[in-house]
């Protein structure tokens, strides 16, 4: 088997509780104080962080750098290159609250920081790319044991707290309805890779 194309995704545990609480605390005031805009969100409220040098952003993306580095390694860049982090925002879903599927353009690499993530409280679900795959009967008609690259229209992935999930930015992606009577809260933010010659 050759597999000629592919979307890959990077999970890591960032393992940080200290972090994390900062980060809530950042999240609730911002989502309280601020007019919130409705973007994916249906129910649930988002508010963008205004300023990206706040110490505790900082914080987080140094923590995010790492991870964000071993999955851009797989793109074998030929060129000396750095991270420039855009428009983080934080996201509240509370019960009954989902995500519309959207992707995330004029960028490179979107993430999803997962600060509370109570059990069925959401999912976040990865659309294939390759939409050609959902008109084939075979994928239409058949259901399969288990998921792999080649067999699934979807990706489904279960969050967890203090977990950064990195993707391409144009991965078409929603976020499943909060069951749980507690909150789950996430940030998400844009990255675009910038030449450091």
């Amino acid at each position: 088997m050759i597999l000629i194309f592919g979307s890959g995704i990077h999970v890591e545990s960032l393992n940080n509780p200290d972090l994390n609480k900062r980060l809530e605390k950042l999240g609730r005031k911002l989502i309280k104080t601020q007019s919130l805009k409705t973007r994916s969100n249906v129910g649930g409220l988002q508010a963008h962080a205004p300023d990206l040098n706040d110490p505790v952003l900082q914080d987080f993306f140094k923590a995010a750098s790492g991870p964000l580095a071993h999955l851009v390694e797989h793109y074998k860049i030929d060129a000396k290159y750095s991270f420039n982090f855009q428009n983080l925002w934080f996201n509240l879903n509370r019960k009954g609250d989902y995500n519309i599927q959207h992707g995330h353009g004029n960028t490179d690499f979107s993430a999803a920081y997962w600060i509370k993530s109570p059990p069925n409280s959401g999912d976040i679900v990865f659309i294939n790319p390759n939409h050609g795959k959902l008109l084939l009967p075979l994928t239409s008609t058949y259901k399969f044991k288990s998921f792999n690259a080649i067999n699934s229209d979807n990706y489904k992935y279960k969050a967890k707290v203090m977990e950064l999930c990195i993707f391409p930015a144009e991965l078409q992606h929603y976020v499943m309805s909060n069951n749980n009577k507690q909150d789950r809260m996430s940030l998400s933010f844009n990255v675009k890779i910038v030449d450091a010659s």
